[in-house]
């Protein structure tokens, strides 16, 4: 069933956005004028010198080429299907399977994703999308780029997908530069959140939607097409946003957390939940990550020699807590190893790696970068160490508890929530994280056993692909009756 149309609340939108401009236009403009008047002065120099003019035109001819170019593509740039249907046939699409059994009539979802990279939110998605082909259903998904692998595996599963250049509504980071350049930044997100909000209004019409799914809470074009074309919308909360990933939500995350109680809500934990303000929404609820089918659990003892860390390479991880804490480590257990899984930037895996020479553990840290057989490390580890200081959910963390392997995570977030449930070891300190390790590589077999054992159940109740799904579900025919 669809809601009533209602208009986009732009005026509170933009409201917050004039407070802004007026607050950086005096030195924006000021900033402005500096920057024309450097480039007036180096056109008037370059008269004062003698110049070639064939190269010069030469130059010129190329540059006017190449803006030619991007204009053209930018305009050509729509929300066009990607797999050479028709609009009709994709409108037509969630019709066409008769494997409807007594559900009636068959729901056609439109999901919104931020990235086409291997995370965990996309393989929460994955994993989702599989499903709803299960039932019969028509997933439908708007990517932000053509990433050639994502796009073939798409493809492969005859998933239907629109390339829309979807971005986070949030400020520049403060690492762009100048104040008044940010600004400037600021205005040409708008700009393109809006040339986004049309070209997925198009999309809407042609397939004409039951459900808009946005994967990820920082996405609010989803919000905004859907308010317009007066269809339910679902927010699936996976991260802090600030905490996490230094992101700050424009205009405020007041007005944010105003725009999630107009909608159906999803949050993958209770801290989420809470942090996001959603106590008030009588559509919001709790559903942790589904990461593996409930008979997928594994357990090997005697484990191997190595704790192990995999996530990606990024400051917020907390690596280096981790390294410091192995250091002391190492000097009385020197036959361990550290092992990290992961990619992230060169350079801070260079710090990394300085960092760990600096404290003489160089030698029994070995980074492997991306693996795809996460699980046989996991196995065989002696404990997996998770040291973010802001994890939305942990993926990893509920992994491990599948695998039989003991956890070591820093007090905070997702981590502290699911080992809370499951059992494991928190720390907030390098010393207290030490004293784990120590602690965990002394386990006798009935002791370990004990402990896996016993994540494992919980794991099995709470974090299954089967009790995921099947709440998902329950939402959306909650949203459908709404």
């Amino acid at each position: 069933m669809r809601i009533p149309n209602q208009s986009i609340p732009v005026r509170e939108y933009f409201r917050h956005f004039l407070q802004s401009a007026l607050y950086f236009s005096r030195s924006g403009i000021l900033y402005l004028w500096y920057e024309c008047s450097k480039s007036r002065r180096f056109i008037q120099n370059r008269k004062r010198t003698p110049q070639k003019p064939q190269a010069d035109a030469g130059r010129m001819r190329l540059v006017l080429r190449r803006r030619a170019s991007l204009f053209l593509r930018a305009r050509k740039r729509q929300a066009i299907p990607t797999l050479g249907q028709s609009d009709a046939s994709f409108a037509n699409a969630g019709s066409q399977n008769t494997n409807s059994g007594k559900r009636g009539k068959l729901m056609k979802i439109l999901y919104l994703i931020s990235e086409t990279n291997i995370s965990g939110s996309i393989l929460s998605f994955l994993t989702l999308v599989d499903f709803v082909k299960q039932k019969g259903d028509t997933p439908f998904v708007i990517i932000p780029n053509n990433n050639i692998n994502f796009v073939n595996f798409l493809k492969s599963q005859n998933i239907p997908f629109f390339t829309i250049p979807l971005i986070f509504h949030c400020y520049p980071s403060k690492k762009c530069g100048h104040w008044a350049k940010r600004f400037l930044l600021t205005c040409f997100m708008l700009f393109r959140e809006f040339q986004n909000i049309r070209r997925l209004n198009k999309v809407i019409k042609d397939i004409k939607p039951d459900i808009i799914h946005t994967n990820v809470g920082p996405l609010t074009t989803g919000h905004y097409a859907a308010k317009k074309n007066g269809i339910p919308h679902i927010w699936h909360i996976r991260e802090y946003g600030d905490l996490d990933f230094d992101l700050k939500i424009f205009p405020s995350k007041q007005y944010f957390h105003k725009l999630l109680n107009q909608d159906f809500v999803i949050s993958i934990t209770k801290k989420l939940f809470e942090y996001n303000k959603l106590k008030t929404n009588s559509n919001a609820f709790v559903i942790y990550n589904g990461v593996r089918g409930k008979d997928d659990i594994h357990y090997v003892f005697p484990k191997a020699k190595y704790f192990l860390c995999a996530s990606r390479i990024s400051p917020e991880k907390g690596h280096p807590d981790i390294i410091i804490a192995f250091s002391k480590f190492h000097k009385n257990h020197p036959e361990y190893k550290l092992v990290i899984l992961g990619d992230g930037n060169h350079n801070y895996i260079e710090t990394l790696k300085r960092l760990a020479n600096e404290h003489n553990c160089s030698d029994a840290i070995i980074f492997k970068g991306f693996v795809s057989n996460v699980s046989d490390y996991m196995q065989k580890a002696t404990a997996l160490l998770v040291g973010s200081h802001f994890e939305g959910f942990g993926r990893m963390t509920a992994e491990a508890c599948f695998d039989g392997c003991i956890v070591i995570g820093k007090n905070s977030g997702g981590t502290q929530e699911i080992l809370s449930q499951t059992g494991g070891f928190l720390y907030n300190t390098p010393n207290e994280l030490l004293h784990f390790m120590e602690k965990t590589a002394t386990f006798s077999a009935e002791t370990y056993h004990s402990i896996a054992k016993k994540a494992q159940e919980t794991a099995q109740e709470i974090f299954s692909v089967e009790g995921y799904t099947k709440k998902i579900y329950s939402i959306y025919t909650r949203v459908l009756k709404t």
